[in-house]
This record gives structure tokens, sequence and C-alpha cells, in this order.
């Protein structure tokens, strides 16, 4: 090889690593969430696991206003007996939730919305949860749970879309929602045929029955007791990453490590 066809090729080894890096450097200045402070903690009991709650630990320094309106909607009851009645599991990856079917619930807290929190831009990861909203100013009750860290990376990029928690046990649980077991998409129209939000809203149990008697239920959502009692841990145990991505397990083995943590706490 010649000397001039050799420096040709040094060149070109030089910039495609410079590329590379480059890229490199792009991907590592993306937003990190805070050191997360525990505002409370709420567990959540579900038609699919009677006795395996989710539980999700609400900071107060991710999303403060979300973060007071969940746990005021806690406090009212405006969860317990409602549908998981958005199951999507590809691509998006998401489960959510927050139409209740009390019309009384329904009707004070539906559309009493709340002002945007500040967006710090941190990507979604398996297990966060957020308001669920459609533009400036536009959350009130609707929330959902994040099923995927490589499918949900995209949300977070708006105020609507900041996570005020993220579940520390149970997401095996979330795993387990009805999403209409492959005959259909639990997604809404037009991208699927899960239940229609305005029926929900107008007709509740009787039409969730009659056309979705599968469907998964919260049956009740409860204060934990925050940073006064005890909680879950972060890290250890069976965390929201590790809990049901560990497949090697089957899911009544998952199932009875989940009881036998929570039996000892």
């Amino acid at each position: 090889m010649g000397s001039g066809r050799r420096e040709w090729v040094v060149v070109v080894l030089v910039l495609v690593f410079v590329l590379v890096f480059a890229g490199f450097g792009q991907g590592n200045d993306e937003p990190i969430p805070p050191e997360p402070i525990l505002l409370d903690t709420v567990a959540c009991y579900t038609s699919v696991a009677p006795t395996t709650p989710i539980v999700i630990n609400v900071y107060e320094n991710w999303s403060p206003i979300g973060a007071q309106r969940f746990l005021e909607l806690v406090d009212e009851g405006y969860y317990d007996n409602s549908p998981l009645f958005r199951v999507v599991k590809n691509p998006s990856q998401i489960v959510q939730f927050g139409i209740s079917l009390d019309k009384a619930l329904e009707a004070k807290w539906g559309k009493n919305n709340i002002k945007d929190d500040p967006n710090m831009g941190f990507p979604f990861k398996r297990g966060y949860v957020s308001f669920a909203g459609g533009g400036k100013d536009s959350r009130a009750t609707q929330a959902f749970f994040a099923l995927s860290t490589r499918y949900t990376r995209h949300l977070g990029k708006v105020p609507h879309e900041t996570p005020f928690g993220k579940v520390v046990s149970g997401m095996d649980v979330v795993d387990m929602f009805f999403d209409g077991d492959g005959k259909f998409s639990m997604d809404m129209e037009p991208w699927g045929q899960g239940p229609q939000q305005g029926r929900i809203m107008r007709e509740g149990r009787k039409y969730l029955d009659e056309h979705y008697p599968d469907l998964s239920y919260f049956t009740t959502c409860t204060r934990r007791g925050g940073k006064a009692h005890h909680t879950y841990p972060e890290h250890g145990g069976l965390s929201a990453d590790a809990d049901f991505e560990d497949h090697t397990l089957s899911l009544s083995e998952r199932i009875a490590r989940r009881r036998a943590l929570i039996s000892k706490l």
C-alpha cells in the first residue's frame, strides 16, 4: 500500500473514531432525574392479584403539583374500583387509568385540571408513574404506568408528562393487567379496540362488563404513611426494574417471592 493511500486510511479511521465518540457524548447529555425526596407511599390492590399490592413511592421534587394531586385523589377514594382501561404493550408499553366509576367523584375531579409542573425532561423508565395529558395544564385524574424502559424513553419531554413517582414493588402485577390476550388491542381508538372513555363516563361498569368482561381493576388505593412509616426500598429485594424482568421464574414463583418479601416488612 502506498504512503498516500495509508494516510487516507488513517484520516478515515480518525473521522470514524471522532464521530462515534461524539455520538456517545450526545447520549450522555440526556437529563437524569434528581435524587428523589419521598412525599408518601401508596399501595394499590387489584382484581388480578387481590393480596399483592402495587406500591408507589410518590416524590415531592419530581412533580410537586402532580404528586399532591395524586395523593388527593387517593385520599378521596377516586381510584377505588376503577378500570385499567388502556393496556398497550406494543409499541407504547403503558397502562393508563384514572376514570372513576363513582359519578360523584368523576364529576368533582374529572375536569378539575392542575397546572403543569416544571418539566425536567428526563426519560421514562419501567415503573415510572405520570399523569396523562393532552396539552398545557391538561392534567386532572388520568395517569399511567410505564411498562418498559426501552419503549417509553420518548416520554417525559413535555410538561404534562412529568413522572410523580415510581413503582417500587408490584410491577409483576402491572404486567398481568388484561391487554386483550392477543385477540384485540386494548389501545384506545383509532389505534385499538379498547374501551371508549366517553362511554365509561356515561355508562360505567355496565358498559365495561358487557364489552370487556376480563378487564382489570383497582380495588383500593391507600396511603402507606410516607416518611414517618415504613416504605418499600428503592433497591434490593424485588424492585420495579428487577421484578418481572427475571423471566426465568414462572408467574406463580414470582408471585410467591413477592408475598414472601411483603410478609417480612
